[in-house]
């Protein structure tokens, strides 16, 4: 991956386009779950490649503010799907 992801760019780009109170909170969800499904996908090496523990990979954290990498499985997508939901101040 050439860049990192930066969650509090996305979420500027997000207030940018759509300035002041003009989304509901669903929208802003929607928004950001749809910019992050254009840059991460599914790390198909964790079912492929039976040299890597499957638990190492299912149980790894992502440190939110360096996200290097744009492949990961379910647990770390959701989790950054997550944070990006907190920064944005998502009650759920």
């Amino acid at each position: 991956m050439d860049k990192k992801i930066d969650l509090d760019e996305i979420i500027r780009k997000m207030y940018e386009k759509f300035p002041g109170d003009i989304l509901s909170e669903v929208e802003k969800a929607r928004y950001l779950y749809i910019e992050l499904g254009k840059l991460l996908k599914y790390d198909i090496d964790y079912y492929t490649d039976y040299d890597v523990k499957m638990l190492d990979v299912y149980y790894k954290s992502v440190d939110f503010d360096n996200i290097t990498e744009n492949e990961y499985v379910c647990t770390q997508i959701s989790s950054i799907y997550a944070e990006a939901l907190r920064r944005v101040r998502y009650r759920c």
